[in-house]
């Protein structure tokens, strides 16, 4: 993981300025708005996917805490440990990227359609993870992992959805 975030993150995001720089200069304003939109929209999504999947955790006794393979992921870029103040860092600051990428990704995709696709966008994006997470994440409740996890998914596809369809232009 260390050396996807130096070799692939940290170049997309250059990359992703530079098309945006290139976009304004050849006064692309369309692409150019759906980078603008979908970034923020994805980062505010992010946000209520994890304020929706925390209180979920509050209210509910569930025997999974969702925000751990965030740690993990720290853990696995900075090889620090989990508790590490460098590997919470990079733990969350790759987990608002990756948020953010998706709305990016959402938005020059699929644009200005109804916001139900931004549900079924979550729903994708929770189905990925489904199949992922339980070979890199030892996993004690998969029922907990499931609703916790879906949960947060559709949150975060129907504020994505919503703010892409209300503020992307056509």
């Amino acid at each position: 993981m260390s050396f996807f975030a130096q070799f692939l993150i940290f170049p997309s995001f250059l990359l992703l300025c530079v098309i945006a720089s290139y976009a304004r200069w050849i006064r692309a304003a369309l692409f150019l708005d759906s980078l603008v939109v979908g970034t923020w929209t994805g980062l505010v999504a992010t946000i209520v996917y994890d304020g929706v999947r925390f209180v979920v955790q509050r209210t509910h006794p569930f025997g999974y805490n969702g925000f751990v393979p965030i740690l993990m992921y720290g853990s696995w870029i900075t090889n620090k440990p989990t508790n590490s103040g460098i590997a919470v860092i990079a733990g969350w600051a790759y987990h608002f990227w990756t948020g953010t990428s998706f709305g990016l990704m959402y938005a020059l995709a699929v644009g200005r359609r109804n916001w139900l696709f931004g549900v079924l966008w979550g729903v994708f994006l929770e189905l990925c993870t489904l199949g992922l997470f339980p070979m890199f994440i030892r996993i004690s409740s998969q029922l907990d992992f499931i609703v916790i996890s879906m949960v947060g998914h559709v949150a975060y596809g129907a504020t994505l959805g919503l703010l892409v369809q209300r503020y992307a232009k056509w």
